[in-house]
């Protein structure tokens, strides 16, 4: 899944899932 857009969306997501 590498979108070149939107990718501070793709760094939260990332995040958000090492979080979870």
């Amino acid at each position: 899944m590498h979108l070149p857009v939107k990718k501070p969306a793709i760094v939260h997501l990332r995040r958000s899932f090492l979080f979870k």
